[in-house]
């Protein structure tokens, strides 16, 4: 691995937009404020919330996303982006307080001076801090370089730091620590020769560069997805590496973990081998005895359409760095699938959040899955938005936040195609810490089941809660027609029908059922021989 210092640059120092903050029309500040304050003291009561699935533009026509939160006593703060509704199209960012019901409390936003584009990646950090404020990472579009960006409690810009750069095509900026001097900031640039490499940069607490490095070779393409700060002089970077070829293939792919001092130097590396093909690292995670636990990428090649195809896949270090175990998680082996966050449940198991697509699905949809120290999924659960109308594709969940109560929210955005333009919505999720958003809609255990007893082929139902339309995907389902019967929890049946199977697909319409938990059973010979529970919601 090569470490070397590129450049020494204060950065600049820029004037900025102060943001424009909002707040609902129907709440005042003295009711957020009472509500605030009712929500403090009255934790019993916020203990048995319910959890919800709600979306948000944040007043924008041209639409939001979230990228990540965090939790500041009884709000969630999110680190958002938001189109300005001045300047056409420009792209800023901005913070939202929400309550723990998903109720929007103001927001705050930023937008570049010189008109540029602000860009935040899924994931990329939101941190709280010493000050009881918040500071963001990002780049600008146009200018292709990094950027720090610090907001008091209130909301209000305090600073924006730059950090120009001449030398390389492009920066992602994706994770910052604070130290009690300043910050220490990781991402990935693009080098003169195209390829990847991860840096990490020290700034004071104003945000002027310190220092900036490179750790990477020449030629090999670097991932980048955690940064944990050990203490104020030793810093971990979770990330891989390996050699790619022009058409999506590998040659080779590590996962990596580099520790590095306060001064910028690399004092030890732990690299996977080349054979595992194992070359990514979200949601790194130090574990009770001294190891480590991440999400991974398997690389396992081109499918017939020549598009790569991985495995998801968990893994669990020892304190020497010897692999303990890695489990496949994966319900497909789509290119897009990914887990971008992992975070301890509370109770000494795992919440992991990203993406994924089912066998036959034509989008994602947001994950939310719970795991033990043996990287056993003890519940799994794959949502889309409420939307009415629309036809919601692309769910990402990106964010992650685990309650004091045990409760999760998770943050991301999806798109809705049924709009002109295309609209892209924030989207926030709530459970409880069983996976269950309320009594009727819970997480089933387990990734994948069978359809039919001692086959291996497996039967997905989507989008689940649903709204018009419920698809069942079987793979390998070779009957022309499949005849179904819905239930409710009571075992009254509510309808039945013969639906044609186009390209291993049912298509069931639900839009005329009540709101509220079903059971959909494939049938044959008047015998269910398969049930699926699902959610109607409007």
């Amino acid at each position: 691995m090569a470490s070397g210092s590129v450049f020494m640059s204060s950065g600049v120092q820029r004037n900025y937009h102060s943001g424009k903050i909002y707040y609902p029309k129907v709440m005042t500040n003295s009711t957020w404020l009472t509500l605030f304050l009712s929500l403090s003291i009255m934790c019993y009561e916020l203990c048995a919330q319910s959890g919800f699935n709600r979306n948000y533009d944040f007043d924008s026509d041209e639409g939001a996303v979230l990228v990540n939160i965090l939790h500041d006593n009884d709000t969630i703060v999110g680190y958002g982006l938001v189109k300005s509704p001045e300047l056409f199209s420009q792209q800023g960012i901005a913070l939202v307080k929400f309550d723990t019901l998903g109720d929007i409390g103001s927001i705050h936003t930023y937008f570049d001076t010189l008109e540029d584009h602000i860009i935040a990646e899924s994931n990329y950090d939101i941190i709280k801090t010493l000050d009881g404020g918040y500071s963001m990472t990002g780049q600008f579009f146009i200018r292709n370089w990094g950027f720090l960006l610090h907001m008091n409690s209130n909301g209000i810009t305090e600073f924006i730091h730059e950090y120009p750069d001449s030398i390389n095509k492009n920066t992602r900026q994706r994770k910052l620590v604070e130290i009690s001097d300043g910050y220490i900031i990781s991402g990935i640039k693009q080098r003169p020769n195209f390829k990847l490499d991860i840096y990490a940069t020290r700034s004071d607490t104003a945000g002027n560069q310190l220092w900036d490095y490179y750790f990477g070779e020449w030629g090999e393409q670097d991932f980048m997805g955690s940064l944990i700060k050990m203490d104020d002089s030793t810093f971990v970077i979770g990330g891989g590496k390996g050699v790619g070829n022009p058409d999506q293939s590998f040659e080779w792919r590590k996962s990596q973990i580099l520790t590095i001092d306060g001064d910028g130097s690399l004092v030890h590396e732990w690299e996977g081998e080349e054979e595992w093909l194992e070359g990514s690292m979200n949601g790194l995670n130090r574990t009770s005895d001294n190891g480590w636990i991440f999400a991974t990428h398997k690389y396992l090649g081109l499918n017939a359409f020549n598009s790569p195809e991985y495995e998801i896949r968990l893994v669990r270090l020892d304190s020497l760095g010897n692999r303990l175990w890695s489990n496949n998680i994966s319900e497909t082996p789509y290119y897009t699938n990914n887990v971008w966050d992992i975070k301890p449940s509370g109770d000494g198991n795992w919440i992991g959040v990203g993406k994924m697509a089912r066998e036959g699905a034509s989008f994602s949809g947001g994950w939310i899955f719970k795991f033990d120290n043996a990287g056993t999924v003890l519940w799994s659960r794959v949502d889309t938005a409420y939307i009415a109308g629309g036809d919601a594709e692309e769910h990402v969940l990106c964010g992650l936040s685990v309650l004091p109560s045990g409760s999760i929210v998770a943050c991301g955005y999806f798109k809705n195609y049924a709009e002109t333009p295309i609209k892209s919505y924030a989207w926030l999720i709530k459970t409880d810490a069983n996976g269950c958003i309320d009594s009727t809609d819970c997480a089933v255990t387990g990734v994948t089941e069978p359809w039919t007893d001692g086959d291996s082929q497996v039967l997905y139902l989507y989008p689940n809660p649903a709204t018009y339309m419920l698809y069942l995907s079987l793979p390998g389902y070779t009957k022309s027609e499949v005849r179904y019967s819905i239930t409710d929890p009571a075992g009254r049946k509510v309808a039945e029908g013969v639906s044609p199977v186009f390209r291993e697909q049912v298509s069931v319409v639900v839009e005329g059922l009540a709101d509220g938990m079903y059971f959909i059973s494939i049938m044959e010979d008047g015998t269910g021989i398969r049930s699926l529970k699902f959610v109607k919601k409007e």
